[in-house]
Formats: C-alpha cells, sequence, structure tokens
C-alpha cells in the first residue's frame, strides 16, 4: 500500500506544460521549419530565365576588361584604367600606354603593370596613389594592402626582385641567376606586405623541378639568411602561380597538384590536392579553389569535370558538365562562373547549377548586384542590370 502511494505522489509530481508553453513551442517549432525551409530553397532554387532592370552602352573597346572592385566597376584595357558607380558615373581614370595590363588587387589597393613592359599604376579607392618606371622588363607583380608591392624583372640569364613602397620608393632587392637559382615564374606577396613567396623552374639537372622560397621582411626575418623563412621542392611538377589567399594562407597551383600552406612566422605544407586527370583550367579567390578536369559524362562521352575545394582542401563538390568555355571564376559572393561567350551557368556554393542560360551573343562578365539574384552583366555592346528568374 505505501508503494503505491509513493507512486501516486511521484506521479502527480510530474510537471504538465500549460497551454502557453505549448503554443509557444509550437511557434517556435514552425519558426524553425520555416526557416530551414527558407534556407533549403535558397540552396536548391534553379533559374533559367532574365528580366533586364537596366541597360546602358558601353562606350569603351571590344578589348577593355571588367571587374568589381570595392562595391564598384572597374574597366581597363591597354590605354587606362576607369572606375565607376554601377549607374556609370565616373569616380575617377588614369591614362597609359600598356601593351599587356595585368590588375592586382588587396583590399583598398589595385595595381596595373604592363607584363613584359616597364610601367606600373598603383591606385586606390581614391584614385592615383603611385606610378613606378622600372629599367627592365616586368615579368610579375603583386601589390599589399598597405600599397607595397613587389616586382620580379627579368634580363637575361639575372631575375631581379624588387619591393617598393606605395610612393616608389626602394625598400628591398635581390636577384638570382638562373643557371645557379633556377627560372622564376611568379611571386606573391601577402597582405600586409612583410612576406614574400617567388616560385622557381629549374631544369639544370636534366628533369623537371620547381622549387617556392619564402622570404620575410618583418621581425622573424631579420636573423635569417637572406630573410629566407623556407624552401619547398617538388620534383617533375611545374608551378606558374603562386598566391596569398588569406592572411594565414597561401597556395602554389602546379600542373598535377595544389600546395595549400600556412604561413605563420615558419611558412608550412599543410594541404595538398592531387589531380590524377588533365588539367584544363585553375581559378581561386580568397577562399575557395576552382579546378576543370577532362572528364567523362554518364554516357561515357567526354566532358569537363568542375570541382571546388575549400582553403583546407578539402572537395566541397564536383559536378560534369558537358558544354565548352572559354572563362571559369568566382564571384564576389562565392559562386562560381563557367562560359563560353554565350551560354552562361552559374554553380552555387552547394554545386548546385543555381543558373544556366543561352544569351545569344557575346557576354564578357558576370558581376553580383544587391541580392541573391540580381547581377550586373557585362554585353559586347551594353552593360546590363538583371534579374535571374524561372521561366
Amino acid at each position: 500500500m505505501e508503494e503505491k502511494e509513493q507512486e501516486q505522489k511521484t506521479k502527480r509530481k510530474k510537471p504538465k506544460l500549460s497551454k502557453p508553453m505549448i503554443t509557444v513551442l509550437i511557434a517556435l517549432a514552425s519558426v524553425v521549419v520555416i526557416v530551414v525551409a527558407f534556407v533549403l530553397w535558397r540552396i536548391l532554387a534553379k533559374y533559367d530565365a532574365v528580366e533586364v532592370r537596366n541597360t546602358r552602352p558601353r562606350t569603351d573597346s571590344e578589348q577593355t576588361e571588367y571587374m568589381d572592385f570595392n562595391g564598384n566597376l572597374l574597366a581597363y584595357s591597354r590605354d587606362g584604367i576607369f572606375y565607376t558607380d554601377y549607374e556609370g558615373n565616373l569616380i575617377w581614370n588614369e591614362s597609359y600606354e600598356m601593351n599587356q595590363p595585368v590588375i592586382e588587387t588587396c583590399q583598398n589597393y589595385l595595381l596595373v603593370y604592363d607584363r613584359s613592359g616597364m610601367q606600373i599604376r598603383i591606385m586606390s579607392s581614391s584614385g592615383m596613389a603611385g606610378s613606378i618606371s622600372t629599367t627592365l622588363p616586368i615579368s610579375a607583380a603583386d601589390v599589399s594592402s598597405s600599397g607595397t608591392i613587389a616586382v620580379l624583372m627579368q634580363e637575361n640569364a639575372v631575375a631581379y626582385l624588387h619591393v617598393y613602397d606605395v610612393n616608389g620608393n626602394l625598400l628591398a632587392s635581390g636577384e638570382t641567376h638562373m643557371n645557379k637559382g633556377g627560372y622564376p615564374m611568379d611571386i606573391a606577396i601577402s597582405a600586409d606586405g612583410t612576406r614574400l613567396m617567388v616560385t622557381m623552374l629549374d631544369l639544370a639537372s636534366g628533369a623537371v623541378q620547381s622549387t617556392i622560397n619564402f622570404y620575410n621582411f618583418g621581425n622573424a626575418g631579420i636573423d635569417q639568411t637572406n630573410n629566407l623563412m623556407g624552401t619547398f621542392t617538388y620534383g617533375n611538377m611545374v608551378i606558374p602561380e603562386v598566391d596569398y589567399v588569406k592572411d594565414d594562407r597561401a597556395i602554389a597551383i602546379g600542373d598535377s597538384e595544389i600546395v595549400i600552406f600556412g604561413t605563420g612566422e615558419k611558412p608550412k605544407s599543410e594541404s595538398e590536392i592531387y589531380i590524377s586527370e588533365e588539367i584544363k583550367s585553375v581559378f581561386h579567390n580568397n577562399d575557395y579553389i576552382g579546378v576543370i578536369t577532362d572528364s567523362v559524362n554518364e554516357a561515357g562521352e567526354p566532358a569537363n569535370e568542375l570541382r571546388v575545394y575549400n582553403l583546407r582542401g578539402k572537395q566541397l563538390f564536383s559536378k560534369i558538365f558537358e558544354e565548352g568555355y572559354n572563362d571559369c571564376y568566382f564571384m564576389k559572393n562565392g559562386e562560381s562562373v563557367i562560359t563560353d561567350g554565350q551560354v552562361l551557368s552559374i554553380y552555387n556554393k552547394y554545386g548546385v547549377q543555381k543558373f544556366h542560360y543561352d544569351f545569344g551573343e557575346g557576354i564578357y562578365r558576370m558581376i553580383p548586384w544587391e541580392g541573391s539574384r540580381n547581377y550586373v552583366l557585362i554585353h559586347k555592346e551594353t552593360i546590363e542590370r538583371i534579374r535571374i528568374t524561372k521561366e
């Protein structure tokens, strides 16, 4: 009897949810379901049509290249560089004569140099910040967030590396003889302007070998010989491109492998992405690396494969696509663009083909605008603000 009474007391002690509490829990659960459904809808949504919201004519040449720079539109060609808002209002422009202009950016600074020429312009969002005329042809250059630039020049069998501040003052210099140290392929400078990486191709032994050197011109490199912090050698591989993608990360893009480095006081190889198929294209931004290789479709017919990795070397997704292409890039929102100049596809960060459309004419660039479905489209003759929709 006592046990039954105790059991009844225990049962009576169990709390009961009040009706207001039940109502609140149901409301919260409903909100969670709605939010999850909305997120999934955003991720999985696909679009195949376009609404043109605004059109204005282009007044430049067909050779002009476009890109987003700090929320405004940058256009550059052999004759000069223009910086406008997306309504076409001029912010600044700078004239020059360059046969092969190349752009590098880092936060608020922009560098344009003439590859194989001798002219350099350093710009910011406000306009001209500095200019440099070199005495030797420029092979590569890069810019930091403070406007410090690194320049690689070559003459005969000697390569010269100079580091300048934004005003053109020489901060550091060095040289390498190609018959001893190899052929410099590319350079990159860190965002803070204190670290430098150089990739070299060495054929002296009769076999292909690439070497990457890391230098530090800050306090960490003072006691190191020639400020050299680390050397990494890779046999049977050509590494034509290096870059600092985030202040604690650097990448080296080889013909069969992509290496991701941590660049603290002592650089170290953190991850290696091995590509067994033939690499057709590699593109990257500060967060992702994209690789396009040869592949086959489900029917066994030749196709292409897009793979996207994060900066830890983890593959986020891969997609087979059959269309040809002549350009591929990441937009600032992390979406991937693949186009042949007429048909354009957008893949979101989860590997979903968000947009696929045949514009029927030459398209130069797609740039994200306000919201997730609005873009600026650079056509052969016009600049359009569009919204992607469904038929």
